[in-house]
């Protein structure tokens, strides 16, 4: 389930916590949405129609970036992408530190923590 903007049902405002918008529990719109791992995504869709290279992976999933990441065995995705960017201004130090740690284990090395589109850097 995903929580969107009522109002302005194209916004980019959404989160899967209703909480976010508990100021006005009418301002949002209750949305069930189709969910899968992005290696079936990577599979369906990229591999399909990119066989030989992805230059970068972009992930920014309202909130959702680090159980993504966690959850993604990268050696299964082909072609691997060379470079991944992911939102990660929710991300406790911890939790950047266990997404970094993942990443590193599948081959990354060049960390930078990214704050997300229209944020401030940090």
């Amino acid at each position: 389930t995903l929580y969107g903007d009522a109002a302005h049902p194209t916004a980019e405002t959404a989160s899967i916590d209703r909480r976010d918008f508990e100021a006005d529990p009418s301002a949002f719109a209750r949305v069930d949405v189709t969910c899968l791992s992005l290696e079936s995504l990577w599979r369906r869709h990229v591999s399909r129609w990119l066989p030989d290279r992805v230059d970068i992976l972009q992930l920014d999933t309202e909130k959702l970036e680090h159980a993504i990441v966690l959850a993604t065995n990268f050696s299964r995705l082909s072609p691997r992408p060379d470079h991944i960017l992911y939102e990660s201004v929710h991300l406790s130090d911890e939790e950047y530190l266990e997404v970094r740690d993942h990443l590193r284990r599948h081959g990354y090395s060049s960390f930078w923590k990214w704050p997300g589109c229209g944020e401030a850097e940090h």
